[in-house]
């Protein structure tokens, strides 16, 4: 969806959407005076001064892109306070879509008493972003699959390059790895994907060993600091290039041994540029 055709009444929607599956009937009195504010917005730009505004870097990519929009508004849930709407362009400038970031990568180690329970409130957050952006597409608001459905069709109009380099995604947003999948294919790579950190790491138990590893850190269960810890102490993968991505605070310093690094969102061309750069290096 281009910024120009998001609506208050849509953002009134999501909203509605989003407390019904995560509240129910029992929506606390904070966020009811927030959603009560914003409901009494007649223009797009004052709704979104209620929410959290930022803008990613603006990346020297050559195309004059970058500075991409990203607007949050906390909602939480019965179990946790810090669940977000987000509103964001990502990957495909200009085009933006309504997403749950769980914002609960709080890097709780096993060697904390708490951390079963703590993977359990992960899991649980999953499952409740799941449904609201099923709920949500139903809707018929944009959603990440609305992304995937606009990347496929860019696809179709890349160039493919002479190249057959193996590339190995591993993102738990499924819609956003498989538009990847279609873009990076139609530039001629091999492109394989894994849904979270488990997946990755039995994939990589095996052959044939990928050219590349693109890994999301935020992912539950096993998020991608701990992939690649295990990535460096495995001899048959060393030397394997690894780049990162989160759409969290982290800095190249705090995520370990990665090559290279992007923080979400970012534009295609960037990430197109990263990965020529990562594969020339071997």
């Amino acid at each position: 969806m281009r910024f120009e055709d998001l609506t208050v009444k849509q953002i009134h929607r999501a909203i509605d959407v989003y407390l019904q599956q995560a509240w129910g009937d029992e929506v606390p009195p904070a966020i009811r005076k927030l959603v009560v504010d914003i409901d009494l917005c007649c223009e797009l730009d004052i709704a979104l001064e209620l929410f959290e505004a930022e803008s990613s870097e603006t990346y020297a990519d050559g195309s004059g892109q970058g500075g991409f929009r990203r607007y949050a508004l906390r909602l939480g849930n019965r179990s946790y306070p810090f669940m977000k709407l987000v509103i964001q362009e990502h990957l495909l400038n200009g085009e933006f879509f309504f997403s749950v970031d769980t914002h609960d990568n709080l890097g709780v180690d096993a060697s904390n008493p708490d951390y079963e329970a703590w993977c359990e409130l992960k899991r649980r957050n999953q499952a409740l972003k799941i449904a609201i952006e099923s709920a949500w597409e139903c809707a018929g608001i944009p959603t990440q699959a609305s992304l995937r459905v606009l990347m496929e069709s860019l696809a179709s109009e890349v160039v493919p390059m002479a190249n057959q380099a193996r590339i190995l995604i591993v993102d738990d947003e499924a819609d956003v790895a498989v538009g990847l999948k279609a873009l990076l294919t139609a530039r001629g790579f091999i492109v394989e994907l894994a849904h979270d950190g488990v997946a990755a790491l039995k994939r990589l138990s095996e052959g044939p060993r990928p050219d590349l590893l693109m890994l999301d850190n935020d992912m539950p269960e096993l998020d991608g600091k701990c992939v690649v810890t295990e990535v460096r102490a495995r001899p048959m993968l060393k030397g394997l290039p690894v780049l990162m991505t989160t759409a969290g605070r982290l800095t190249l310093k705090e995520v370990g041994d990665v090559n290279a690094f992007l923080r979400k969102p970012y534009p295609r061309q960037v990430l197109f540029k990263m990965i020529d750069q990562l594969l020339a290096a071997r």
